[in-house]
């Protein structure tokens, strides 16, 4: 990622140094927050030298160019890079100058991208060689199949008591992944990289190509753009959670009741809608929904409106009594079909995902971790119900 703007740069003093093998973390400080909810191979070994390296260079081009200490030049140097490096499993490398030529060489043909962008490269439309690379064809070149999926919606991803990952996302990505190593005649498992997703970033986590697809309560939307997703793995539908024995009727226009919502989310503006005399309060975040739930545990709110699969998921994590709660109405407020979200174009990628989703092994996947929360008989008669909608 740094090789371009290095290159573009034309400034007498830069320097690009790298870490072999490194990773965006190997400079990373102990207990960095979010760190472990990376698999090892993204996050990296040899974080101790890493951060030697980086403290050192760090001091010696602040006291060069902030301080004007000209005897600290030396230390930003190739060969002191390789000495202070020698005996380190994490070799540091310093270069001052590079050129499309150098690169051009060490390559030994013609680079797949562009070394210098040329104009074309960046009309709309215009994608390179390696950008256009099908998913499918670059998890056979990784061996590796990049994942996201969320923490915060039990029961498709989230966090145990433990802090593992678990749900049906993870399994999802787990059980594919074997079955793609042999549909793609690999010598080697795939390996499944496991990424967070929220609200705000799991469809640019897609787009980007971050990810080869993102897993969670995602519903099937044909306006998200650049965006298409899978058949529906599930279904399910808003529902308002409220206490045992509340006399909240959600056929009257609820004047005055105090409605709990996830900020920013197609519920919040459904709910908006649906009952605009309520008084309504949003919740935010990774613990949205947690915290919306222990809100009305504690009676700050009349109730709270989410897909019932997560309100159930969200009362077991609480470990609440479910028969201290009721889900109102009988029938949706609105239907939301569940499917994963993938990159556009690229129909055999979304193909394998279908068949997989089809398979004997994705609906025993399925029953095993929506049967908990959500009966066959309601399962059907949200599903009956949705499609006369």
């Amino acid at each position: 990622h740094q090789i371009h703007p290095f290159i573009w740069l034309n400034t007498p003093d830069k320097y690009l140094a790298m870490l072999t093998p490194g990773t965006h973390f190997s400079t990373s400080i102990d207990g960095a927050e979010g760190g472990n909810a990376f698999p090892e191979f993204l996050w990296g070994k040899y974080q101790d030298s890493g951060r030697r390296y980086y403290k050192s260079l760090a001091t010696a081009f602040f006291q060069t160019h902030l301080v004007g200490r000209e005897e600290f030049r030396p230390y930003l140097s190739a060969s002191y890079a390789r000495a202070l490096s020698r005996d380190s499993p994490m070799q540091l490398h310093v270069s001052n100058s590079l050129t499309p030529e150098h690169l051009t060489t060490a390559y030994g043909a013609t680079p797949p991208v562009s070394i210098i962008p040329t104009l074309s490269d960046s009309k709309p439309g215009s994608i390179s060689r390696l950008a256009q690379e099908s998913v499918l064809d670059e998890i056979s070149r990784t061996g590796v199949m990049k994942v996201a999926m969320r923490r915060d919606a039990a029961p498709l991803g989230y966090l145990d008591n433990e802090g593992a990952w678990t749900g049906y996302c993870r399994d999802f990505a787990e059980e594919f992944s074997q079955q793609l190593t042999v549909t793609l005649g690999l010598n080697q498992p795939i390996q499944v990289a496991q990424l967070p997703s929220n609200l705000r970033n799991r469809f640019d986590l897609v787009r980007d190509g971050t990810v080869h697809f993102e897993c969670g309560p995602n519903s099937i939307n044909s306006r998200v753009p650049d965006i298409q997703f899978s058949q529906a793995f599930f279904i399910t539908g808003t529902h308002l959670l409220t206490q045992a024995g509340s006399t909240i009727n959600p056929a009257l226009p609820l004047q005055g009741v105090n409605l709990g919502v996830l900020e920013n989310t197609t519920t919040e503006t459904r709910i908006r809608q649906l009952y605009p005399q309520s008084s309504i309060t949003t919740f935010s975040g990774d613990r949205g929904r947690t915290k919306g739930v222990e809100a009305l545990g504690e009676g700050r709110i009349d109730a709270f409106a989410s897909d019932r699969i997560l309100l159930a998921g969200e009362l077991q994590q609480q470990k609440e009594n479910p028969n201290g709660y009721a889900f109102l109405p009988e029938q949706p407020l609105s239907c939301d079909f569940y499917g994963l979200a993938l990159r556009q174009d690229d129909t055999a990628w979304q193909q394998q995902i279908n068949d997989f989703i089809e398979s004997d092994i994705g609906n025993d996947l399925g029953r095993r971790w929506f049967s908990p929360f959500s009966t066959d008989s309601e399962t059907l008669k949200t599903l009956e119900y949705c499609l006369n909608q």
